[in-house]
């Protein structure tokens, strides 16, 4: 899955996606039978027979050099796998299943310089030493190309584009310090506690706040960026449009990469650009099972954003109420060439529920899926297709 893109043009990725699964148990329960095979080997050479089976593997792995590193990167494919089944991946927020799916990579580095000191014999034939370098060479050249970037092009691993991706980090952090709601010295911070009035504002504050006013107006009052709070009282809270927002404004310097795709993952939302290559392929996640992709929606030029239950529980709050969202739907996804309105849009669809496709459907170039409490999918027109077809 280091996403090499000749053989995903070759295979596709949804069947690349399919096949992930039970290559990837498949992988580790060869492991599995390799360590328990070699234990079998060693100790029914020895002096206690096959009942000594553990007493032999604890030889081996204090005995043998790397056996160490090699336990602790077998110890790193087991979190993988186990989160990895379907029960436990229900469970976990995506975040942290995402991040305990990369000790993935760890575990295989772990596990080399075990193959390295005790590989002796294998190591001794040409041929064979040629093979077991260049599927090591081959694996870590796709990871780190393909599995780690985020530009498409013969000029993705230049300076130029280096520079764009560190920029664009740094843009975010800097928004990051103006409207976070959990930092004390962030403005938004400020504005709330009444130590800074509007009229001072930065301008890229003012600039959020009359967005918030737009967006109001755009949905209905569906989405509101000062929800009431308990007792009635408002408060400001911008952050449902702001990550969009953000995400856009840092993003400009990528399109200044001229022969370059590009995609921003900002938490699931998406912003990116194919005018050079196919279409990027964004999953749509089931909301039901967050093991499963509910369809898959080509993107070319523009933003794909969803709000739902699935990753943060009810979370997303009705302004007109003050209270969590009602149940209309499990999850919005909304398809638009702007990241701001499309999560704004998909807030507020998911608010609203099916009577917000009429809405959606209304905008120039924006398209929307929602996922009904009972599983049902409904889509605006341009996405009636994608959104009745399974996913792998």
């Amino acid at each position: 899955m280091a996403r090499v893109l000749v053989i995903e043009r070759v295979w596709g990725q949804d069947e690349l996606a399919r096949l992930h699964r039970p290559v990837g148990f498949g992988s580790f329960n060869l492991m599995l039978a390799h360590i328990v095979l070699i234990g079998l080997d060693y100790a029914g050479s020895g002096a206690h027979g096959y009942s000594g089976l553990l007493g032999e593997l604890w030889d081996i792995t204090w005995g043998l050099p790397g056996m160490l590193l090699a336990v602790a990167g077998a110890l790193c494919l087991v979190l993988v796998v186990v989160t990895s089944i379907r029960a436990a991946r229900r469970r976990l927020r995506y975040e942290s299943w995402h991040l305990m799916h990369l000790y993935a990579y760890l575990g295989v580095v772990l596990a080399l310089p075990h193959q390295l000191w005790t590989g002796g014999d294998f190591l001794a034939n040409p041929l064979a030493t040629a093979y077991w370098w260049t599927a090591w060479a081959g694996t870590a050249a796709a990871v780190i190309v393909f599995r780690l970037g985020l530009l498409r092009g013969p000029g993705a691993r230049g300076d130029r584009a280096d520079q764009s991706v560190l920029a664009l980090y740094a843009d975010l952090r800097r928004a990051d310090r103006v409207f976070s709601t959990y930092r004390r010295d962030s403005e938004i911070s400020l504005l709330r506690s009444g130590a800074l009035s509007r009229e001072l504002a930065s301008p890229d504050m003012r600039e959020v706040l009359e967005l918030c006013a737009q967006a109001r107006t755009l949905t209905g009052g569906f989405f509101d960026a000062e929800p009431p709070q308990p007792g009635g009282r408002r408060q400001l809270d911008p952050s449902g449009l702001v990550k969009g927002w953000a995400v856009e404004r840092a993003a400009r310097g990528l399109d200044l990469l001229e022969g370059l795709d590009w995609l921003v993952n900002a938490g699931g939302d998406v912003l990116g650009r194919a005018n050079h290559g196919p279409a990027w392929r964004i999953a749509v996640e089931d909301p039901r099972d967050r093991t499963r992709v509910l369809c898959v929606l080509p993107l070319r030029n523009g933003a794909v954003a969803t709000s739902g239950t699935a990753a943060h529980g009810r979370h997303i709050i009705d302004p007109r109420t003050g209270s969590p969202a009602a149940d209309h739907s499990l999850s919005a996804t909304v398809v638009g060439p702007s990241l701001t309105w499309a999560d704004v849009l998909a807030t507020a669809a998911f608010v609203q529920g099916p009577t917000a496709l009429a809405r959606v459907a209304d905008l120039p170039n924006y398209e929307a899926l929602l996922v009904l409490p009972d599983g049902r999918r409904t889509a605006t027109p341009g996405l009636t297709a994608q959104a009745n077809k399974e996913g792998p």
